[in-house]
């Protein structure tokens, strides 16, 4: 994490008591389990390219010497895309 900030979340207790049901089991903070539903609800972009980028490497072995070269272009636009360009959040768009 770049950068930490500290909130007051208020939960109702049920809702506290889920999460901290589903936390136990794998031993996880109540913090480090919002956490991990936040970043499922509002995934990093840039994670998302990385994704698929190794999903593209790994079809890469297997694919003919054609589509290879194709796989290999989708994979430098993607790879172009995740450090040359800035990545913006959803609704910082200017429509």
């Amino acid at each position: 994490m770049d950068q930490e900030i500290r909130i007051t979340l208020r939960l109702p207790a049920d809702l506290r008591d889920r999460i901290a049901k589903s936390a136990a089991p794998f031993k996880r903070s109540m913090n480090a389990e919002i956490l991990l539903a936040l970043n499922d609800r509002y995934p990093d972009d840039r994670e998302q390219l990385r994704a698929a980028i190794r999903v593209i490497d790994a079809e890469i072995e297997k694919a003919p010497a054609k589509e290879q070269r194709e796989l290999h272009e989708l994979r430098g636009a993607l790879v172009a895309k995740l450090y040359f360009e800035p990545i913006e959040a959803e609704g910082d768009s200017e429509e």
